[in-house]
């Protein structure tokens, strides 16, 4: 089951325009990685009979979320989306793990296309890498995309974690090309990224 940070991550999401149950996704998540489960319960209930509000509880490890709503299950599925938003760093790093075992356990991988570019758009990209006039590691990027001939779309997801977004980078690449990670972060990760496949 793949977990679509982009749209879980969304601070606008509104749980009645929102087709599954993320408790549910996040539970099997937990199940299939060894995670600690989710434990989620009802902690409030304000309102009167004809406008209830519902504050929902899910807790994972130490972390604890809170999500608020006039419906039980929509209390709920905020909750547990909060907790996703929360465990994003972790999520990273285990799906790169798992990424690199999946590289390392077969010769035919998703991101073969990158270890296929033509020598002179090789060599171009690890000039980028090497050099060191680019003011910020989101120009080094860019200009890297560039000279593989990488298109990319760019876009933020506003967090409350950490006080910073959450930036996605999708490539316009035959396999998966979908990056997602802080903004602080996820340019040097993508320059190392390339750096690691490119050498």
């Amino acid at each position: 089951m793949y977990i679509d940070f982009a749209t879980i991550l969304s601070s606008n999401i509104e749980p009645k325009n929102f087709d599954r149950d993320m408790l549910a996704e996040l539970r099997n998540y937990c199940f299939r990685h060894e995670l600690p489960l989710p434990l989620m319960e009802i902690v409030a209930r304000n309102g009167s009979p004809e406008a209830p509000e519902f504050v929902a509880c899910c807790s994972w490890a130490s972390i604890k979320c809170y999500g608020k709503s006039h419906k039980n299950k929509y209390a709920r599925q905020l909750a547990a989306i909060e907790v996703m938003i929360v465990m994003a760093p972790q999520l990273l790093i285990t799906m790169e793990a798992e990424r690199r075992r999946r590289l390392t356990q077969t010769e035919v991988s998703a991101h073969s296309c990158y270890k296929n570019f033509l020598p002179h758009l090789k060599k171009a990209a690890i000039e980028v890498i090497n050099a060191t006039e680019y003011p910020t590691e989101k120009e080094q990027l860019l200009a890297l995309l560039s000279a593989l001939k990488i298109e990319a779309a760019i876009s933020t997801v506003p967090s409350s974690y950490r006080q910073q977004p959450i930036v996605k980078v999708q490539l316009n690449v035959d396999s998966e090309g979908i990056f997602l990670d802080y903004e602080s972060e996820i340019y040097g990760q993508m320059i190392g990224y390339f750096k690691d496949l490119l050498d």
